[in-house]
């Protein structure tokens, strides 16, 4: 190279003088050449790795898959991913380790996202358990069992028989 080049779409190149760019960093997006800082930060409902370079394209994208607290890597980091079921990403998520970008969050017991690309999750519904930590399939109460919301007061009926 025999002339100082613009800084990869991907990368940014926040100091004078550097002599290799540095990747996008979690939870943004750095869609243009020259940047000095990620020029964008990962929407709600996806997940960004390192590197990410385009805004999601939901034609094209992949969930991100979480088993068991363990963090299956895709093989590009192009895209943004979707926010995996059971979980909700908040704008700017992409920790995957302990960095400064935010983690994908379980929704948590009686709470679930059914679906994926999520922000949000849904409080479990009356009639339904949601006994995981990150539910995406709320589970009907079996035949002689009930949950309904805290506020439920059951009645206590007298019935006389004549």
């Amino acid at each position: 190279m025999s002339k100082c080049e613009p800084c990869l779409v991907g990368f940014y190149c926040p100091l004078p003088k550097m002599f290799q760019p540095i990747i996008c960093d979690e939870g943004k997006i750095c869609k243009n050449s020259g940047l000095i800082v990620p020029d964008t930060t990962c929407p709600k409902r996806y997940i960004c790795l390192k590197g990410v370079k385009y805004l999601p394209n939901d034609v094209s994208i992949q969930v991100f898959n979480i088993t068991k607290n363990y963090y299956e890597i895709s093989e590009s980091f192009d895209s943004p991913m979707k926010c995996p079921k059971g979980y909700s990403c908040q704008e700017g998520t992409g920790n995957v380790k302990n960095t400064t970008a935010l983690s994908p969050f379980p929704c948590g017991i009686n709470t679930y996202s059914a679906n994926d690309a999520s922000s949000q999750c849904t409080s479990c519904p009356n009639g339904y358990e949601c006994p995981e930590k990150s539910n995406y399939d709320p589970i009907m109460c079996k035949k002689g069992y009930y949950k309904g919301s805290k506020n439920v007061r059951v009645k206590k009926i007298l019935i006389i028989f004549l």
